[in-house]
């Protein structure tokens, strides 16, 4: 549709980028080929910097100035970019996204299955990008249990984010970098504080 009516398609991987979803980019995944991509976070392995990557076409069209941010032309930051990029080559992304996908998805199916709790509903999201939504045996969204469970991992030492309309969704993005044995560590703060869920 984009492409009939002349519409620029811009893809936002700020956050989606870089393996996450289990590829190197996000929209990879959904066949798609966007006319721009907005870049951040993870590009300078945690020093700020964003970019806009795009069509040749579009990019060269723009005045002098005409593209600007809060982060352009840090000499550090696009230093720390390049040295982060010769990092994230695609077997390392794959590698990294596919061990975080593995651990989270095969925790999931465990309290699924042994029915951890009666808020626990389905797992959403692609590689290693996950939320846990909380609900209640209706289907509505449970989020005071969020709430609770949000004060219990702070309490044991994990920090959560609360994500959704609703707010009953328990966000799990973690850096992909993360050690396998701290990433256990956190599912097992989560799994012991959702068994408390009231």
């Amino acid at each position: 549709m984009c492409d009939d009516k002349g519409i620029v398609l811009i893809a936002d991987e700020i956050q989606s980028g870089f393996g996450r979803t289990g590829q190197r980019f996000g929209f990879s995944r959904l066949g798609i080929e966007p006319d721009l991509i907005l870049l951040g976070k993870s590009i300078a392995g945690g020093v700020p910097l964003g970019a806009v990557v795009g069509r040749k076409e579009l990019l060269d069209v723009l005045p002098k100035g005409g593209l600007g941010g809060t982060y352009s032309g840090n000499p550090i930051a696009c230093a720390a970019a390049l040295a982060t990029l010769d990092e994230m080559t695609d077997a390392r992304l794959h590698s990294w996204g596919a061990q975080q996908e593995e651990a989270i998805v095969s925790r999931y199916q465990s309290w699924h299955t042994r029915q951890l709790s009666p808020f626990l509903g389905r797992l959403t999201g692609v590689g290693a990008m996950r939320g846990i939504e909380l609900t209640h045996p209706d289907g509505t969204p449970a989020a005071a249990q969020l709430t609770q469970l949000l004060a219990l991992a702070r309490d044991a030492g994990l920090l959560l984010m609360p994500s959704g309309k609703s707010r009953h969704i328990i966000r799990l993005l973690a850096p992909l970098t993360t050690e396998a044995a701290v990433l256990e560590e956190g599912l097992d703060i989560l799994e012991s504080c959702l068994a408390q869920l009231t």
